[in-house]
């Protein structure tokens, strides 16, 4: 299947898509590759679900026979039938209950089904047993700790990057310095004019969940953006901005597969370029997520914030910030997820000149790959 597959690829790519331009060709080439990948993946995931139901009729003649039970189990967990592999495996145990191996596949299984209760009874089990191997020991030990971490009130989360860029417009000037300043021509200074320049970046993100431990779910959200950069060269556009997001989350559907959530928010956040305070922002919003299924998922946003600008000459500028963006989530298969997202920016200002509008589109494929 692999080399067919391959074979049909290259025969495409052979044909019209080497009459595209490079650009066009950088394009649909790698979208061309994860298509393949998915539909060999698919394959693979048909002869997986064969494998399960000879395994289901096997375990079904000889119900006895341990070794056709956890054969079963595991194929079963692997298609994604966790509640069958559980009901094999407790059935063995029914059977044989000194199978420490068993309780602690129950144990990751009931945790992949964040069923905390039954994964920790057996885990327990496995940590105490002091025939078990002590690395078998150690790995029940470690998962319940995810267990501890899951079931506690208190959630601590943190995203850390770093980067380095290169724009060849690095401070967005115009291309030629000749311009129209309030209806009359007007020169610009070269350093003005269109600067290429490299930057070193970074971002920070890090967050806290408190859950109430109601129903329906409510927790209060915590969230603190940093970011910033040091330019090479122009260094008036060194930028340093921190954002604090603050507000309730409201579960009001606790189904597995469909679910509502309503955040409320407030927003601050301070800007600053070349270390010189630029402006401060307050406001709010909300965010609406909707499940409508384990592949699917919609979510939109809006916010308001207003500013105001730390130099008195630049009051001009000071009005409110409004986006709204929308965005929908697919699994396209058990690897792949695909996401759309739109918004729409209005910037007001007291000043025409400085308000705008901007609309944008854009669209990414993730694909989840084998380890090395």
């Amino acid at each position: 299947v692999r080399l067919m597959l391959f074979s049909t690829i290259h025969q495409m790519s052979a044909g019209p898509i080497r009459r595209l331009n490079p650009a066009l060709r950088a394009l649909v080439l790698p979208v061309l590759l994860l298509l393949m990948s998915s539909m060999v993946h698919a394959a693979d995931a048909e002869s997986l679900r064969q494998s399960y139901d000879e395994a289901f009729q096997e375990m079904y003649k000889d119900v006895g026979d341990l070794d056709k039970t956890f054969r079963f189990a595991e194929l079963a967990a692997q298609v994604g039938d966790l509640e069958g592999a559980i009901a094999a495996l407790e059935r063995m145990l029914l059977l044989d209950p000194n199978l420490p191996t068993v309780r602690m596949q129950l144990g990751v299984l009931y945790l992949r089904l964040e069923s905390y209760g039954m994964a920790y009874a057996y885990l327990s089990e496995v940590r105490d047993d002091e025939q078990v191997p002590s690395e078998v020991r150690e790995q029940a030990e470690n998962l319940i700790s995810q267990i501890d971490a899951a079931v506690s009130s208190h959630k601590l989360s943190s995203t850390l990057m770093a980067g380095v860029r290169y724009q060849s417009n690095a401070n967005g000037g115009p291309l030629s310095g000749n311009i129209l300043l309030f209806g009359e021509s007007a020169t610009l200074d070269d350093q003005y004019t269109q600067q290429a320049d490299w930057d070193v970046n970074a971002t920070g993100q890090f967050g806290y969940i408190y859950d109430f431990r109601t129903e329906p779910a409510t927790t209060l959200n915590v969230d603190l953006s940093i970011y910033a950069n040091r330019q090479n060269e122009q260094s008036e556009i060194d930028t340093k901005l921190l954002e604090l997001k603050a507000g309730g989350g409201f579960l009001l559907s606790t189904d597995l597969e469909q679910s509502l959530e309503l955040k409320p928010f407030l927003v601050a956040n301070d800007l600053s370029l070349n270390s010189v305070g630029t402006f401060s922002g307050f406001g709010g919003g909300l965010t609406v997520s909707r499940r409508l299924s384990k592949t699917r998922s919609w979510n939109i946003e809006a916010r308001y914030v207003e500013r105001d600008y730390d130099d008195a000459a630049q009051a001009g500028l000071e009005g409110p910030r409004t986006r709204v963006t929308l965005s929908h989530t697919a699994s396209i298969s058990e690897r792949m997820t695909g996401v759309v997202n739109a918004i729409a920016f209005d910037e007001n200002a007291k000043d025409d000149f400085a308000a705008y509008r901007q609309y944008s589109i854009s669209g990414t494929l993730q694909r989840i790959l084998d380890p090395p």
